[in-house]
């Protein structure tokens, strides 16, 4: 889990959507501290209740000789009643996989796949795990690992490194929860497989709410600081195409209001040319905050709280410019 390419904004894109529906818990096959760190990572959104995906990749690029080998790590998901790659898609995305190293890993509660959602209560529910070690070598199966809420909760360690298991676990949730499988085969490559998550859920659970920065917006002359009667715009956008969404007006060059965290802000004035500016972008605090953090900052649920912080306070000045003849 290094931070580096987009990874120093998963706070800030968590808190704000999330904008992501699930989380690499393997990277690579033999980065053993790297994929703990991420599936530790999983299991803290999991718990302050991001219903986010497992998968995992190999970060391959065909262009970085002796880099990651495509398909090592892989993610599997679940796709009943034929294929399409929507299908997979829309799986994928609810959860609905296990990643693995090598070991392929079959888990279902009551016959649902990874991803489901169940009432928390008194009711028993059956898991059933079917399991097979990896063809690469003869090392079987090591150990067999179920969580709960990211704590161990039930374990098997397999003395012969059988080469495959079958077996089940009764469990019952009377309050919101969820858990997950993990694999280990035997040997010193110590080859993995993560299932992704079983939810229970009682009447009190709510997802969070994505969070929307609180905005004090400016708009003004460029050269004389004097206050501009105008608008603000919300433009949400899907790719390079923009989208026009809630207008705020300024009739005074001032205002306070709410926006998605994701949407820019188009300032207009009669006269003027149009600026735009983000919440985010434009905002040298939080930008600061979120090119600074380092892979501890990313498990430390501080860093959400913070960034939270940030967004509750933002200045935006749009300094237009006078619309030449």
């Amino acid at each position: 889990m290094r931070v580096s390419n987009m990874a120093v904004e998963l706070p800030l894109d968590t808190v704000l959507g999330p904008t992501f529906d699930g989380v690499d818990v393997i990277t690579g096959p033999g980065e053993f501290e790297a994929n703990e760190k991420a599936f530790q990572l999983w299991v803290m959104l999991l718990n302050h209740g991001y219903r986010l995906a497992a998968t995992g990749s190999s970060d391959a690029c065909f262009d970085r000789p002796g880099g990651g080998v495509p398909g090592v790590p892989r993610t599997y998901t679940y796709v009943p009643h034929g294929f399409c790659l929507a299908k997979v898609t829309r799986a994928t995305a609810v959860g609905h996989t296990f990643v693995t190293t090598g070991p392929l890993l079959l888990a279902t509660i009551d016959g649902q796949p990874p991803g489901s959602t169940f009432r928390a209560g008194r009711k028993k529910h059956e898991l059933e795990i079917e399991a097979w070690s990896s063809g690469e070598g003869p090392d079987g199966l090591g150990r067999l690992e179920i969580l709960r809420n990211g704590e161990p909760f039930r374990e098997c360690v397999f003395s012969n490194l059988p080469a495959s298991i079958r077996t089940n676990f009764v469990l019952h949730a009377e309050q919101s929860s969820w858990y997950c499988v993990r694999l280990w085969g035997g040997g010193v490559k110590k080859k993995m497989a993560v299932s992704g998550a079983f939810y229970f859920e009682d009447g009190a659970f709510r997802s969070p709410p994505a969070v929307r920065p609180r905005v004090h917006a400016l708009i003004q002359d460029a050269h004389s600081g004097r206050p501009l009667s105008g608008s603000l715009t919300e433009v949400a956008y899907y790719g390079t195409l923009g989208q026009d969404g809630k207008r705020h007006a300024l009739r005074t060059g001032e205002g306070r209001f709410s926006v998605p965290g994701t949407a820019r802000l188009r300032a207009e004035a009669d006269g003027y040319a149009p600026l735009v500016l983000t919440p985010v972008l434009d905002n040298p605090q939080l930008i600061g905050l979120v090119t600074g953090l380092g892979d501890a900052d990313l498990l430390d649920w501080k860093t959400f709280e913070r960034i939270k912080d940030q967004l509750s306070d933002v200045e935006l000045v749009f300094k237009l410019q006078r619309k030449t003849p």
